[in-house]
């Protein structure tokens, strides 16, 4: 039974009939024009239609507005949703419509779900709260699933209508204690963007503007006030992790301006402008910024990225000499003036260059005479040990116009000057003696290089014609981060287009956008301080770290032009040795299956693979027809395929699992009996190597037992796996106990900037600073704290203990009144 009330929206209730008769057996609603009140008690008009449903024998209660509509398609799932045994509270997907057939999804717009389809039980009531609260709740516990079904808000529409949606909610909770973001973001449009409902998706009857306001205007002699700051900090916090970079930096524009006497959000907005690829207004906010409070050196570090990405290599360098000035122990201070002086003075050979901080023994390197110096684009090509294949790899981008930057970095030894020959007047070549993992690889290349673009090419694939310019074509249009369509290089080899399929097909390149999340990625080069850099402590999977940030915070198109080809295995026995070494270590990476590495997961991967295994024969199917040989031979490659995968990750994950067990009974044995639990942690390590609770159990183990070195040394491999705060706080602790303190500070700094948007690295590096009486250093990291969590009460209290460390007491007055009303 559908229960609604009604009011100033009553002419839109014969459409909301017609959308829901379909779907209902009946309904109840309530009718609200005899009210006196402007704005009537929404609680009681809930449990009046609750005691009429009860009344009328409503079993299930579906809660709807006179200005919403359902998907047509509820029609036939609500005997699905009814019919659960479990009988959970279902949710609707809410979309908020800025035409009859567009919806807003930047931002804390979009992935919106509400609770709107109730079973009728005993325990049934309506809670207290006025306004945004769940229309019904339970005494006991009730599971809240997903329906999958869309509701689209159509109020929102008009302007008229969502400037006064704004405004009522705004008088009605004045102290915004109903809905901690506040309002004001009902009525900004900045930064919008939409999709369109999709063809299966529709509502009907179709919407007609009606020109009314549908609610009623505000009392008379009425007004409202805006959100306070602590609402608009959490609404940047809730926005910038939505694909939102615009939405965010527009609304801490206007909170910098709203409050313009609060240097710290002068600083937020420049840093969310700089996320947005907005370098203009960044460095004009910055400059403005630096005028007001120069002893701001966070502010200068700040405004020196902005100008290095806009090309201004002197106004940076200028940034930068402010900001050693100012906190010439700070590691961030440091890495600016390094970048810098990179375009202007410095050389990659140098014993001092930036690269080399992600080095481990020794390192050489040979510079091209020829390599250009203003190229758009850096192309990092990684080997190891001088695979044979590099040279063709090199080539690929070396054929290619327009000229790159391109820097090799081969780890591991090998003779792999003399297969470049032919072109190393045309590349920087770094050759590092110890093996690295790629994440190292990526970083160095990343440092060593100038152009504003940076892209990645494995030694092990080629790029394909088109590769740069594409890349290029997509970055100047705006994009920050371009991923790569991948094929097999071998293409007259079936043995090579089952492998790939089985790993890759959603990667395939086509009509329609790739299926997959964006690898083979290029980077706008100010992403990589604003997101962070690339763990060098894992084998496999190092850029799904930050390609989750960039996803999350930006957002990545996925119909590129951009195609890579992969060398895949071209025998079946290289196939299958392949297939199970992806899955063996597939799982020891993929952070999903550390949740529950047991039976029940192992059955689950065969599930999952024989999805993958028809997905890949259908691609296959596409490509290569469907002649019965063809098809023969394809499903055999296909079953050595999922079979060698399939044992590789059951061995991978029975790994876990034991070493999991092992863990277990090491924390039991540590507070009673730490020396007889280090076997048994050591062992869990071994086991699984790439986990990073078991570095931190066994690091914390040797701590507590004084073995100060040993802890270091397991607790830096283990945040090299991950950036854990845990295990960088220990790692410092340990430096700390060694007498090493300049090296703890320095540590935990690094681990900062390799994480940026994680506040507590940022809190550590500051605590850290503090310790070392170096209170200047301390407040960058307060600020990069700050910038990374605004919302965040903790970081409120640093930055306020920080500026009275400094004698800087409005600021930290400033700071206080601002996290009052933070938790």
């Amino acid at each position: 039974m559908a229960c609604f009330s009604f009011r100033y929206d009553h002419h839109l209730v014969p459409g909301l009939l017609d959308n829901i008769r379909p779907m209902v057996h009946g309904w109840v609603s309530f009718d609200d024009r005899s009210a006196g009140a402007w704005y009537s008690s929404e609680p009681q008009r809930r449990r009046a239609l609750l005691n009429a449903a009860r009344q009328h024998g409503a079993e299930w209660i579906l809660v709807v507005d006179p200005d919403e509509r359902f998907e047509d398609g509820l029609a036939t799932r609500m005997p699905f949703l009814t019919g659960a045994s479990d009988m959970p509270v279902w949710r609707v997907d809410l979309f908020e419509m800025f035409a009859p057939d567009e919806y807003r999804v930047d931002g804390i717009w979009g992935g919106r779900s509400r609770s709107r389809l109730f079973p009728v039980t005993d325990d049934i009531h309506v809670p207290d709260q006025q306004l945004h609260a769940d229309p019904f709740a339970y005494r006991r516990p009730r599971r809240a699933r997903s329906s999958n079904i869309a509701c689209y808000h159509l109020r929102m529409i008009a302007p008229e209508r969502r400037q006064l949606r704004r405004d009522q909610y705004a008088l009605l909770d004045p102290e915004r204690k109903m809905q901690d973001i506040g309002y004001d973001y009902l009525a900004i449009e900045a930064g919008a963007q939409f999709a369109s409902i999709a063809a299966e998706r529709q509502y009907s009857p179709a919407y007609v503007e009606d020109g009314g306001l549908w609610a009623p205007p505000l009392p008379a002699a009425s007004a409202t006030v805006e959100d306070p700051l602590h609402c608009r900090l959490r609404l940047i916090q809730r926005s910038r992790g939505r694909k939102a970079p615009a939405s965010a930096a527009d609304i801490a524009a206007r909170a910098a301006t709203a409050f313009a006497a609060d240097g710290d959000v002068a600083l937020l907005s420049g840093a969310l402008a700089l996320e947005a690829g907005q370098t203009e207004a960044a460095e004009q906010g910055l400059t403005a910024l630096m005028e007001r409070m120069p002893a701001m050196a966070a502010g200068a570090i700040l405004l020196g990225r902005a100008r290095l990405a806009q090309g201004d290599i002197e106004g940076a360098k200028a940034a930068a000499d402010h900001a050693v000035a100012l906190a010439p122990s700070s590691r961030a201070v440091r890495k600016l003036a390094a970048d810098a002086r990179r375009y202007v003075e410095a050389d990659i050979g140098d014993q001092d260059a930036l690269w080399r901080r992600w080095v481990k023994g020794g390192a050489h390197v040979r510079k091209g005479a020829l390599v250009p110096s203003d190229a758009a684009m850096t192309v990092v090509v990684m080997g190891f040990r001088a695979q044979p294949d590099l040279a063709e790899a090199v080539a690929s981008i070396v054929e290619q116009a327009p000229l790159t930057e391109i820097i090799v970095v081969n780890s591991g030894g090998g003779e792999v000057a003399p297969m470049l020959a032919p072109w190393l007047d045309q590349l920087h070549l770094i050759e590092l003696e110890e093996p690295h993992y790629v994440g190292a690889a990526r970083n160095i290349g990343i440092d060593a290089s100038r152009a504003p673009i940076v892209a990645f090419l494995a030694g092990d694939c080629l790029a394909a014609p088109g590769w740069v310019v594409e890349r290029l074509k997509a970055h100047d249009g705006g994009a920050l981060a371009v991923p790569s369509a991948i094929v097999p290089a071998y293409v007259d080899n079936l043995v090579s287009w089952v492998s790939s399929a089985a790993l890759r097909s959603t990667r395939w390149p086509g009509d329609a956008p790739m299926q997959a999340p964006g690898y083979g990625m290029s980077y706008a080069r100010s992403l990589f301080d604003q997101l962070g850099y690339f763990p060098v402590g894992v084998g496999g999977g190092e850029d799904s770290y930050l390609n989750r940030a960039i996803g999350d915070r930006i957002g990545v198109d996925l119909s590129t032009r951009v195609v890579t080809a992969h060398r895949d295995p071209v025998t079946p026995l290289q196939m299958a040795r392949d297939a199970w070494k992806r899955g063996y270590w597939r799982v020891q990476w993929a952070p999903e299956w550390r949740k529950h590495p047991d039976a029940a997961k192992r059955r689950n991967i065969e599930a999952g693979w024989g999805k993958a295994l028809r997905r890949a024969r259908n691609a296959l199917g596409s490509v290569l027809g469907s002649d019965f040989l063809n098809d023969l031979r394809v499903h055999r490659l296909l079953a050595i395929n999922a079979r060698a995968r399939q044992r590789g990750m059951q061995q991978g994950v029975g790994r876990m699992s034991a070493a999991a067990r092992l863990g277990e009974v090491a924390d039991g044995l540590i507070a009673s009996d730490p020396q007889a639990a280090m076997p048994i942690a050591q062992e869990a390590l071994r086991l699984d190597p790439c986990h990073a609770g078991h570095h931190l159990r066994l690091a914390q183990l040797h701590y507590d037992l004084r073995q100060w070195r040993e802890a270091a040394r397991i607790a830096e491999l283990g945040a090299a796996i991950a950036p854990h705060e845990k295990l960088v706080a220990l790692l410092c602790a340990s430096l700390w106990q060694l007498g090493e303190q300049a090296h703890a500070a320095d540590m935990a700094e690094e681990a900062a900037l390799a994480a940026p948007v994680n506040w507590t690295m940022w809190m550590i590096a500051a605590d850290y600073a503090l310790k070392l009486n170096q209170p200047e250093r301390a407040l960058v990291c307060a600020h990069f704290a700050f910038v990374a969590a605004p919302a965040s009460r903790k970081v409120g209290e640093l930055l306020m203990k920080v500026y009275r460390r400094l004698g800087l007491l409005p600021q930290a007055r400033t700071r206080k009144e601002g996290i009052e009303h933070l938790q």
